[in-house]
């Protein structure tokens, strides 16, 4: 099956989709897939760490699963899986959704790291400063917004949001299979 194993971990860096995986243990087929244990990867959208990550090559996706942690610069998120699309460049969160930055909870969430955009998907809490926004069912959605690369704190956030957006945004959540 031409898989390679590197039990004391090491480094693979996947050109196709510009990514640089790490780990404390890599199995690969080269152009078909990656898994690691204790993982680190690192890409355009950010950084993604979790016991637990796989590239499926040709599908172009991250799985990464157990306690995940995400930073993409502006958006700092915990949960225990997220699914990454590397084209074009979507994220689900799904699992005890947490974030300091912003400060937010929530059953999922759908982030575009090229648009700067998040759907936050019910029950939801989202603090900002002295005031709290939550949505109480699955139903409940809230879009945050944010801008440029280091953006000091400061989100936008909707619960008006642009049919097509909503559309494309949570069309993913029933791509993403984890």
């Amino acid at each position: 099956t031409n898989t390679t194993t590197l039990p004391q971990g090491g480094r693979v860096i996947d050109h196709d989709s510009n990514v640089v995986l790490s780990g404390e243990f890599v199995r690969y087929q080269e152009g078909v897939f990656v898994e690691l244990k204790e993982a680190i990867v690192e890409g355009a959208f950010g950084n993604l760490a979790a016991p637990d990550i796989e590239l499926d090559i040709d599908a172009q996706t991250l799985h990464a699963r157990g306690q995940v942690q995400f930073d993409g610069g502006e958006l700092v998120i915990q949960a225990l899986s997220v699914m990454f699309f590397l084209e074009p460049d979507i994220a689900i969160v799904r699992g005890d959704v947490f974030g300091d930055a912003p400060r937010l909870e929530g059953a999922s969430l759908v982030i575009d790291t090229e648009s700067q955009q998040a759907i936050l998907v019910g029950p939801y809490t989202y603090q900002d400063g002295p005031f709290t926004l939550s949505g109480q069912t699955a139903d409940d959605i809230l879009l945050v917004r944010w801008e440029g690369e280091e953006t000091d704190g400061s989100f936008q956030v909707t619960t008006d949001i642009d049919i097509d957006v909503r559309e494309r945004l949570l069309g993913f959540l029933t791509l993403a299979s984890i």
